[in-house]
């Protein structure tokens, strides 16, 4: 309908224009006639454009203006249409009168130029009323389309609007039952639709994460997760303890090399534990507390020799 109109109002507004510009025979009444036909056409040219994009693009604001100005366009053409039918009908027939009288002789041929007249006339009338009835059908068109495109736009509208409210209902329902005590899934007993931050869907299987945020016991027929106990000193301190093994087996090879007297060195095994590495080491790498070479007292052999004392020898050094 608005293509229609578009290339109808399009012919219309180039013959008008044409004629007014082109005949110089008009008088100043015609011509003001033509420029106003002139003027309309070129209105309804540019509402037919717009409606045409309103249709395609379904631009609601285009096609109110196409339909406005379809119906002042009707109104216009009603009243352009009714002003002419009273021409002809009263005014125009004195002249249709006096021209067959003037030119015709025969009094037969008078008749048949009055009957000539009225079906021109008659063809006016028919002409008017169904360009007028054909223009009130395409606007009564446009306007149920108008109407369709309101409902469509509303209908697009309520169901985001309910889309956005069902949404906003659910989130609501699922966060806000955590907080009340008598309507949580907890208190109820049911676990089903139970739901934490790490899960998804209450069918899961409950996690070990999910049992910690939502402080929930261990049943009797689950499995505890063994977490190895994480020591950051670990490293450190056998890095420490294999530093200090060597250091102290050192000073005691060095000791045992320097002595003529031992022959036989007893091999130490050091077994040091966390609180190895609080003992003290003096100056010389000998442990605090220890008994130092020099200090230790022999006693007599049967045989003539020197032996150590069993002081000495619980003490482990070298002699």
């Amino acid at each position: 309908m608005a293509f229609l109109t578009l290339i109808l109002s399009g012919l219309l507004m180039i013959v008008l224009w044409f004629e007014v510009h082109s005949n110089y025979f008009m008088s100043n009444r015609e011509k003001v006639a033509f420029i106003v036909a002139g003027v309309i056409e070129t209105f309804l040219f540019i509402a037919s454009l717009l409606g045409f994009i309103g249709v395609c693009a379904k631009k609601q604001m285009f096609v109110v203006v196409y339909v406005t100005f379809l119906y002042a366009h009707f109104l216009v053409n009603f009243g352009v249409a009714a002003y002419f039918l009273w021409e002809v009908t009263h005014t125009a027939n004195k002249d249709i009168v006096a021209v067959c009288e003037e030119t015709v002789r025969n009094s037969q041929a008078k008749d048949q130029c009055r009957g000539l007249f009225n079906i021109a006339k008659g063809a006016y009338w028919g002409f008017a009323i169904v360009g007028l009835a054909v223009e009130a059908y395409c606007t009564l068109i446009v306007t149920r389309y108008l109407n369709q495109l309101r409902y469509e736009k509303g209908e697009g509208k309520r169901s985001r609007h309910l889309a956005r409210q069902s949404a906003y209902d659910a989130f609501h329902k699922r966060f806000s039952s955590f907080d009340d005590p008598l309507t949580s899934p907890d208190a109820a007993g049911d676990n089903k639709h139970r739901y934490s931050t790490l899960s998804t869907s209450g069918d899961e299987p409950d996690m070990d994460n999910e049992r910690l945020l939502a402080h929930k016991p261990m049943s009797e027929n689950e499995t505890p997760i063994s977490v190895p106990h994480f020591n950051p000193y670990e490293a450190y301190d056998k890095k420490a303890q294999k530093g200090e093994k060597e250091a102290i087996q050192g000073t005691l090879d060095r000791r045992g090399s320097g002595s003529s007297a031992a022959t036989a060195t007893t091999v130490v095994e050091v077994k040091i534990s966390r609180e190895a590495s609080e003992i003290e080491v003096g100056p010389d790498g000998v442990p605090a507390g220890a008994i130092r070479p020099g200090s230790v007292s022999y006693a007599s052999s049967p045989s003539g020799g020197n032996r150590p004392s069993s002081a000495a020898i619980r003490s482990g050094i070298p002699f």
